[in-house]
């Protein structure tokens, strides 16, 4: 039987035995968090990057850039215009360090009943959030 990883940097640490290029890796994934979601969630959806392109009223090139890049890169109008794409909204909030997720999810919770947001649906399209050339 096959060995199971818990991660990739797990598994190319084993496999390479090289230190450096796992820490490496890692720092690179950490780097794209937000933007592994997005392409995640589009693939999920079965929207290819040109369907994307349509939706969003851009080329299939500027997807594939926004893709490509670090979250550092990544500006507030595009993500709320690609998550709206994909039938989602963007929300931001303020974690503190030693939050656990059960914390979380009770926050979520309480934020949702107290602002009547449970279910709630964006009327808005992705028009205008900066993505035409």
């Amino acid at each position: 039987m096959a060995k199971r990883y818990s991660n990739v940097v797990d598994m190319m640490r084993e496999l390479t035995k090289d230190d450096a290029y796992a820490d490496n890796l890692a720092e690179h994934l950490a780097l794209r968090r937000i933007m592994t979601d997005l392409i995640a969630l589009r693939a999920a959806r079965g929207f290819t990057q040109q369907q994307m392109a349509e939706k969003l009223g851009c080329s299939q090139g500027r997807i594939s850039k926004v893709e490509a890049s670090c979250d550092g890169s990544l500006d507030l109008a595009t993500l709320v215009g690609y998550a709206d794409a994909l039938g989602f909204r963007v929300e931001i909030g303020l974690v503190g360090k030693d939050s656990t997720l059960v914390d979380r999810v009770k926050h979520h919770a309480l934020y949702q009943a107290a602002h009547g947001l449970h279910g709630a649906a964006r009327q808005e399209g992705p028009e205008g959030r900066g993505w035409r050339e």
